[in-house]
């Protein structure tokens, strides 16, 4: 399902953001990985992906694909 979260407020992103301290992450279950490179790696592991979170400049794009680069 997609969201567009606008508020800094929204219970989603504070439950998230808790995830940055060990003890959210002991009480949830779960952790937090930030960049494409570990969106990537998690994917391919044995991981359940609970929810991903893209920045609005990156909208559209699959935040799973590999970059590549073009010289």
């Amino acid at each position: 399902m997609k969201m567009i979260l606008t508020s800094k407020n929204n219970p989603l992103i504070k439950e998230t953001a808790a995830l940055k301290d060990k003890k959210a992450r002991k009480e949830q279950g779960m952790f937090l990985v930030e960049g494409r490179k570990m969106a990537v790696e998690c994917q391919r592991s044995d991981f359940e992906i609970d929810r991903v979170f893209v920045a609005e400049s990156y909208a559209g794009e699959n935040p799973f694909a590999e970059e590549q680069t073009v010289r």
